[in-house]
């Protein structure tokens, strides 16, 4: 029958951000660099910017924060 003799195909699929994280130097790099730009967007925040930098350096920051969240998350399971 139509689909009976596949695998499944989603067990095969990787994210690149999977793949890269499985390097160590990479996954480090990608931690400071996180880290040093939720740092600076900070910093950026705290000095004060107009209300429209503002509303998006916030975006930003909260993106970064999930990202770094997500590396936490694949350093803890390594």
């Amino acid at each position: 029958m139509f689909g009976l003799n596949k695998k499944n195909q989603m067990t095969d699929f990787e994210f690149d951000l999977e793949k890269d994280l499985k390097d160590h130097k990479k996954f480090k790099q990608m931690k400071d660099e996180t880290h040093q730009k939720m740092a600076d967007i900070k910093k950026l925040l705290r000095t004060g910017a107009s209300d429209e930098d503002f509303e998006e350096l916030g975006i930003l920051l909260q993106a970064y924060g999930a990202l770094d969240v997500v590396l936490g998350r694949n350093g803890k399971t390594k």
